[in-house]
């Protein structure tokens, strides 16, 4: 699907937010992030040293059935990869609302997913965190499908990561030419 030629502006890198406090086991975050961290140093994937189960689970993505917290809690953060998903040059982008085009209303629409080993996204895990106008939220919900990234890597192996984009909707105004200068010397 070729890039929309809307007036949409929308962070190239995606950015992740901490996902842990009300949900899930902080010992066992904690348990993994060691796990993380010492991978990194050592140059094994934290999925391999994490166990055969784990790895199993970030290389083949996640199961159809899974609610999005398990989802996330099986994707890597922007912090625990050596190298973070990136927006490709070709994704697909969010179309403006038409009407509200027309009416001159701006916004936003803010959204957590989780970006595959193949840099798509898994649409199990696609959540709207916030939006200003609930077309705005469509919008973005629409284009996804169709969004490609460069899959994030910890050493040589691609991972499923955590991520969050903020999708600006902002109406560019033309600029009236500058008038032309006439030379000094031209009187």
């Amino acid at each position: 699907m070729p890039p929309s030629s809307s007036p949409v502006r929308a962070e190239d890198t995606p950015r992740y937010r901490d996902l842990v406090g009300d949900e899930g086991d902080a010992e066992g975050s904690r348990e993994g992030e060691r796990a993380d961290r010492d991978a990194r140093r050592t140059g094994v994937s934290a999925a391999r040293s994490a166990g055969a189960d784990v790895a199993a689970t970030v290389t083949e993505g996640a199961a159809a059935s899974e609610s999005p917290s398990d989802v996330y809690a099986e994707a890597f953060t922007e912090v625990d990869v050596d190298s973070a998903a990136e927006r490709h040059p070709d994704s697909a982008a969010p179309v403006y609302p038409p009407e509200l085009m027309r009416l001159g209303v701006e916004g936003h629409a803010s959204v957590r997913f989780v970006v595959d080993t193949t840099g798509r996204v898994d649409l199990e895990s696609v959540q709207i965190i916030e939006a200003s106008r609930p077309e705005f939220a469509r919008a973005v919900i629409d284009a996804i499908p169709g969004m490609k990234f460069t899959p994030a890597r910890i050493g040589t192996l691609k991972v499923r990561q955590l991520a969050e984009q903020l999708f600006r909707f902002a109406i560019q105004r033309a600029v009236p030419p500058a008038a032309k200068a006439i030379p000094p010397d031209a009187h």
